[in-house]
């Protein structure tokens, strides 16, 4: 993955957090904040234990972003930088995309190298597998 923005779908006219942009990075992430002259003002940076492959935002709990290291996947609450859920070797090789369903509460799908695509049930508890498909090999 190289670096990506992604916008943080909160209302930040109610003051959900106090940035407007989060950067992910291959080695971390950074919120940003667009000041009244047009600058960004950096205003955190955690980094990441191994190179992030995909990240995805919960569109129902907006503190709440999902990233991929490799083969593993991260669900971080931003507010304090804690581990919310957490699935190590979720994927047999390196995770390439991942997203939230806006219309069905805490489920992720992720797609990897492996072929195959996992739908997951995300929870305080960890996450739980919903559904795993396999890409056809015969072609």
């Amino acid at each position: 993955m190289k670096n990506s923005a992604i916008w943080h779908p909160g209302n930040l006219e109610e003051g959900t957090l106090p940035h407007e942009m989060v950067i992910v990075y291959r080695t971390g992430y950074a919120g940003y904040q667009v000041t009244d002259e047009g600058e960004l003002k950096e205003l955190f940076f955690y980094p990441l234990t191994s190179p992030c492959t995909a990240a995805a935002w919960d569109p129902l709990h907006t503190h709440l972003l999902a990233i991929a290291e490799d083969c593993d996947v991260k669900v971080i609450n931003i507010s304090d930088n804690s581990v919310h859920a957490e699935m190590k070797r979720a994927h047999a090789d390196t995770i390439l995309c991942m997203e939230y369903n806006p219309n069905r509460p805490s489920t992720l799908c992720t797609g990897g190298k492996d072929g195959v695509v996992t739908v997951w049930h995300v929870s305080h508890r960890g996450l739980a597998v919903e559904k795993t498909l396999q890409a056809h090999t015969h072609w």
